[in-house]
Formats: C-alpha cells, structure tokens, sequence
C-alpha cells in the first residue's frame, strides 16, 4: 500500500493502439477516463516503440535523447531510477522486447519479467531471456546454455513449470528455424516467432502477485506495463473474431493477412504491383479492433485486481500507448500505408491517454499535450506526491518524430519497390508538430504540408514558433546518423516483427 503521501503508480503502455479506436472498442478505458481525466488529443513523442519509450523514461524528444536507431542496445531508465531512489518497490511486466533485458530496459527496475516468450508458466523461470542471455551476451554454445539452463530449473522452486517453459522454448525455436514443418501444427508454440506468443493474460497474472505482495507492503510501488496485442501480429480470440467479422478465421487465413497484408514492406510490395484486396483490409481492422477490446478487458482485470487488494485509491493510474497504427489508410502525404514505418500520420501520431487518481476528479483535456510529459507528471508524484496535470503542458504544442531507422540493406532486400520509398525508411527524417488547431508535417526531403481545423492550408500560413521547431528537430535529428543493423540485433528485430 502507499506510504505516507506517495502513491502508487501503475503505468499501463497499451503498444501501437490507435486513439479512435479506442472511442469505440474501449469501455474500460472510456469509463477510467469519464471517472478520471481523458485527454482528446495526446501525441505520441516518436511513431515507433524504442524512442518512444525512452522519450517517456526520460522526458525528452528522440532528437534530444538521442535513442532513435535499432542498433542501439539500451533504453535509458531514468524515470523508474528516479522512483526508484525515493524508495518505491519497482516492476516492470512487459510483452514488448524493447521494454526487456534485450535493450537495457531491466536496469532500471527491481524486477522485470518479458511476457513475450513462448513460456506458458509465469511463475516458472523465464526461458526464452534465459538462453538469449547466455548464447547472446556470455557467447556461449547452444549445448553449454542448455546445461546452464537445466541447472536452473532444478533448482528453483517450481522444477516442473520451469522444465515445461525450458521445453517450450527449445521446440518453439526448432519450429522456427530448424523443423519449419513443425509450424503447421495449430498451436501457438509451433508459430513463425516469438511474437505469436503476445498473451497479456501472462501479465495479469504476475500483475496479481504482486499486487497482493504490494498490499502487505509498507512501500509504495512503481508498476509499468506494457501490452503487445494491439501491435502485430493481431489474433484475437475466436470469440472477438466472432463478434467483430463475424466469423472465425482459419490459422492459414490469419497467418496470410498478418504476414502477406500487415507486414508494412510486403503491403508497400503488393501496392506497387498487382495490388490489395480491400476485404483484406477490412478482416485487418476488424482484427485489431478485437485486439483493442482484448487489452481492455486485461485493464479492466487489472483495475479489479487492484481494488480487491485496497489499493485503487492510493494508485495513480496512466494507461497510454506509445504511438499508434496505419490499416492501409493514407498518411499525412497521401500515402498509403500500413503499421509504423516510413509514414507520418494522426493514425501514428495521436494515442489514447487516461490519467485516474481521487484527487484528480473527472476532466477532459483538450489541449495537445505529450506524452513525453508523463515523466514530469510521475515523478513529481513519486518525489514530493503532489498529483498535479500541470507537469503534462508544454504551451498546447507537441511533436511526433520518425527518425530515418538506416541500413542500407533494405534496398537489396526489397529491389520491387522505389528506391525513394525506401529512402523513406533508410535516409528521411520526418518531424510532426501541433500548436492549437495547426497540425504542420516537414520532412527532411522537403516534403511539407499544415493543416488547420483538418482543413489543408498553405505551410507558410502557420504559426513561424511551429514551423521553425519542427525545422530545428529536425536538424537535430539529421545531426544524430544512421546506423547499419547488425545481424544479431537484426535478429531480434525480427523476433520482434519488425523486419
């Protein structure tokens, strides 16, 4: 429980989920909000997971922290330090693999556990980090790691969950890169890669421990959690599928949509030749609309989890996402485009975010604001426990940045498409920014466009503050390089579905 006059913090980052849909497909979240504080128009710092996450440890925009490239091994963790050091019990429960030992992201928490392996015990050791770390970090032979790994399990204090996990990783791994036959089999451990293995129930679950070790505590907690469904691969329930395309959908039929349409190079692929089908389109949004309503109801398990253990009312809860999600729809420059590269867009751009405390009230936020700025917010709460909105502000002016990801590679590794759009991904800089009812794009290839109240106005009609921000980002961004990505780190990228 809380101590004194700090209060919990539970930091919920619901990944790649749009702000619409959640207007529609959330009701636990519309209904944190109504009792809480909604903010209608919350902008997402950068359009991918690793400079957004460091922008909200941090504080900072990627052009500032500098953390904007794959290749990079560590997220700074200076917000759950900070916490940390004013003597809050931190967590981190996370199914996204930038958020995990893989990036650095463990340093910065008392304990951390990756939920995105294929383990189907919670409380049994987590294998998949496990092997990584010793044939990975400690260079040792898959032979050697295994040793090192059945030495483990016999020795914790759940042997056979453990002996179970170590097993579902090795026959996962086999299936993936050895056996690929294998994968034909209808069951999660037998799918292409680790991120088939997204399952926020394996959340919930260590969530609910520690919420009834917390409640014993004389400590306030730190909790951050980050929830996978919403990113791709999306496969909702059979139940959701039912309810949201009216039908279920065979194991070859999602496979083909998530691999051959929501891959973002393969979707750019098919549009430069014969084309997408729209109802594949269509199954793709109705998909990840019953992937919204699945982290909803985990928050939603969540939030009475915590009320069972006493704890609600000395919690400050933040439920955001860290950027958004294109379905084939146009980006800010007419482009097609789908999940989170090379486009800049609202789609990307603007995330839900709901901020709940009793001292708080029900308020609705229509200013723009960052959510960079959480960092601000959690901190003041953590260090002195004031619960002040005022640390989200920034002048009603925020920005999204899509920092050039590099590696030159990916012309070869696609010769169909363009060279410029790949040049889109590899070498151009894109900088968003909001001031009132502007919204200005400027890229670094001299592409611009402003809109004002949604409607298209000419970019030299905006406001010069805007404009000339979004340019210095932008330099700032170009001054920072890029990076070719190396093949173990391109490995884990892979894993994570993003190459």
């Amino acid at each position: 429980m809380a101590s004194g006059t700090k209060p919990n913090i539970l930091f919920i980052v619901w990944d790649a989920c749009r702000y619409d849909y959640t207007l529609e497909h959330a009701p636990t979240l519309r209904k944190l909000g109504e009792e809480g504080v909604w903010f209608e128009n919350a902008i997402a710092p950068a359009t991918w997971s690793l400079p957004s996450h460091t922008s909200m440890f941090t504080g900072k925009y990627p052009h500032e922290h500098g953390v904007t490239q794959p290749s990079q091994s560590k997220i700074p963790t200076t917000l759950s330090k900070e916490i940390g050091s004013e003597g809050y019990s931190t967590y981190c429960v996370s199914g996204n693999g930038f958020a995990s030992n893989q990036w650095g992201f463990g340093e910065g928490f008392d304990y951390l556990r990756f939920t995105q392996g294929p383990e189907p015990y919670s409380d049994g050791l987590e294998m998949y980090d496990f092997l990584r770390e010793k044939t990975e970090n400690e260079n040792k032979n898959r032979i050697l790691a295994l040793n090192d790994a059945l030495s483990e399990c016999v020795t914790h204090d759940h042997k056979f969950k453990s002996s179970v996990n170590l097993l579902s990783v090795i026959i996962n791994h086999l299936s993936r890169e050895e056996l690929t036959v294998l994968q034909n089999i209808p069951h999660n451990i037998f799918r292409s890669g680790p991120q088939y293995s997204y399952d926020g129930e394996k959340n919930n679950k260590i969530i609910k421990k520690i919420f009834e070790r917390e409640s014993n505590s004389k400590n306030s907690f730190f909790l951050f959690t980050n929830y996978m469904e919403t990113h791709r691969p999306y496969v909702p329930n059979s139940k959701l599928q039912k309810k949201h395309l009216g039908e279920n959908l065979t194991r070859k039929e999602i496979l083909r949509l998530n691999e051959e349409i929501a891959d973002p190079w393969k979707y750019i692929s098919r549009l430069e030749g014969a084309g997408v089908d729209h109802s594949d389109i269509q199954k793709l949004r109705s998909l990840y609309a019953g992937e919204v309503e699945t982290v909803d109801k985990y928050l939603n398990s969540v939030l009475e989890n915590l009320e069972d253990n006493g704890m609600l009312k000395d919690t400050v809860v933040v439920v955001t996402a860290d950027h958004g999600e294109m379905l084939g729809e146009k980006d800010s420059f007419g482009r097609h485009r789908m999940g989170h590269e090379a486009a800049m867009s609202e789609h990307l751009s603007r995330v839900p975010l709901v901020i709940s405390h009793p001292s708080l009230g029900d308020n609705r936020i229509r200013e723009n604001v960052s959510i960079k700025n959480i960092y601000n917010f959690l901190l003041e709460a953590a260090t002195v426990g004031d619960i002040d909105l005022h640390q989200l502000f920034s002048y009603d002016t925020a920005f999204c940045e899509y920092p050039a990801l590099g590696d030159e590679r990916m012309y070869e590794e696609y010769p169909d498409i363009k060279d410029q759009i790949i040049k889109q991904r590899v070498s151009q800089d894109t900088v968003s920014g909001y001031f009132g009812q502007w919204y200005v794009v400027i890229n670094s290839d001299g592409m611009e466009i402003a809109k004002s109240n949604k409607e298209e106005q000419p970019v030299k009609n905006a406001p010069n503050e805007l404009t000339d921000q979004i340019r210095s980002n932008l330099n700032a961004l170009s001054d920072l390089g890029k990076q070719d990505i190396g093949g173990e780190t391109a490995g884990r990228l892979k894993d994570l579905g993003y190459l």
